[in-house]
Order: C-alpha cells, then structure tokens, then sequence
C-alpha cells in the first residue's frame, strides 16, 4: 500500500485561513486510490481551529438551509440527470441536514463553502464537489460573523 499527503491553502480573508489536508492511499489489487480530505480552518485573530459547531448559534435549522439548498444546488452542478438513480439516491443520502454531511466548511467572503467527500454526493470521477452557500440564507443561525473581503 503506497500513501501520499498534500497540503494546500485554499482560503485567506480577514477573517480565516484555510488549508486543505488530501491523503490518498491506494491499496494492491484496487480499481483506483482512495481518497479523503480535510478542512483545517483557523481564526487569525486567536489561531484556534473553527468547526462547523462553532459557525452556528442554531446548528439543526442552519443544517436543514444547507441541505435544501445542496439539493436544489448540486444536480445542476454536478450534472444530475433526472433519470439517474443512483446519482439522485447518493446525493440525497449525502446531503442528510446532519454535521456529518456538512463536516468539510470554508467561510469565504462569498459565502460558507461545503466542500463533499469522495462518493458523497456524486461518483469518484467527480473528486471533491464544492458548494458555496450564501451568508444570506445562514444570517439567522450564525455565531460568527461571516468574512468580509479576501486577504491578499
């Protein structure tokens, strides 16, 4: 079995910065690498990791936003056709409004960024989906105050 690791910064603002943890591993005899990715977000001004737990006052309403929304959001951008099945079972499945399906967030100025694992939401082929959702259907849940602008 061979492992590889890759960091990448995938987010500064004035407010976070983000890094993105891929390991990806790939065992004898598979068909392809398996893959998984961390979010590693980090305040600037204490340097302490946020989680999805600590960007909501009200976590259950704020999920069940961001499930609608993916499930509205993610066939067109992920080119779900209405006859696939599959690709509509595995996006529903993938989008339940609990922490664990929203585990991989991003605050950007532009919105709270949900990034999707291998399979979650869609095939292999399709890597890492992202959907970025407004801070203006997350306004009423927030704890935090949603980045304003990207640091250069």
């Amino acid at each position: 079995m061979t492992y590889d690791l890759t960091a990448k910064l995938t987010e500064v603002n004035d407010t976070y910065v983000a890094v993105e943890l891929t390991t990806a591993w790939y065992a004898e005899g598979a068909a392809h690498e398996a893959l998984d990715l961390i979010v590693y977000v980090v305040a600037r001004a204490t340097g302490e990791r946020v989680v999805l737990a600590d960007i909501f006052r009200s976590e259950a309403p704020a999920l069940r936003v961001i499930s609608r929304y993916a499930r509205e959001r993610l066939p067109v951008l992920l080119d779900v056709a209405p006859d696939d099945t599959w690709g509509r079972d595995t996006l529903v499945s993938g989008t339940a409004p609990v922490a664990a399906s929203f585990e991989r967030v991003t605050p950007r100025a532009e919105g709270l960024r949900v990034t999707f694992g291998t399979y979650q939401v869609a095939s292999f082929a399709q890597g890492f989906p992202v959907l970025d959702v407004p801070w203006s259907l997350l306004r009423p849940y927030l704890a935090i105050t949603p980045p304003s602008r990207s640091a250069s």
